[in-house]
């Protein structure tokens, strides 16, 4: 398979992904409060995998990596905006719920273009971090969605009278 192959299949396949995530961001679904962050953290472990890989033992130089690690930070930043704006409430039976609407996607798309951007930036610093900075996607996807549900919890926890983190640090303050 041909790198023009390859990175047209990656492009395909990331595409998939995106479109994959902003339907699940804008459907109705429960809060789950227990839910494992397993899956994202494995999603972040095969990113970093992948960044190894991309750089092959090369030389990268430090503002390369500051610039990657950047980004990353960028991305969870995105992550808790979009858990602080998402519409989050309960519905009569008790349940709470969110929904993400047009400012959850659009959040979602600049986090992707300041990703790309910081991937061409990435590349014109340094052209052997270029594996570096396309294997990272996944490490900006796995922890923006970690910042977002820990965000949507904290803020279905405190719809559902119970007692999280934020609010027992909050009334230790008052005190």
């Amino acid at each position: 398979m041909t790198t023009s192959t390859m990175s047209a299949a990656n492009a395909v396949l990331g595409l998939a992904v995106l479109a994959w995530v902003l339907w699940r961001q804008v459907q109705v679904r429960e809060v789950a409060t227990e839910r494992s962050p397993r899956g994202l953290l494995v999603l972040a472990g095969i990113g970093v995998w992948t960044a190894a890989q991309g750089i092959d033992g090369t030389a990268v130089s430090p503002v390369a990596v500051a610039l990657v690690v950047a980004g990353v930070a960028v991305s969870a930043a995105f992550g808790a905006l979009r858990g602080q704006l998402q519409p989050v409430w309960r519905d009569g039976s008790g349940r709470v719920l969110r929904r993400g609407n047009a400012l959850t996607v659009a959040l979602w798309l600049a986090a992707i273009a300041v990703h790309v951007g910081v991937d061409a930036l990435v590349t014109w610093v340094d052209p052997a971090a270029a594996g570096l900075a396309g294997g990272s996607l996944l490490v900006c996807l796995a922890l923006s969605l970690m910042a977002q549900r820990l965000v949507v919890r904290e803020r279905a926890g405190r719809l559902a009278g119970e007692v999280t983190p934020t609010s027992v640090a909050a009334a230790a303050a008052l005190v």
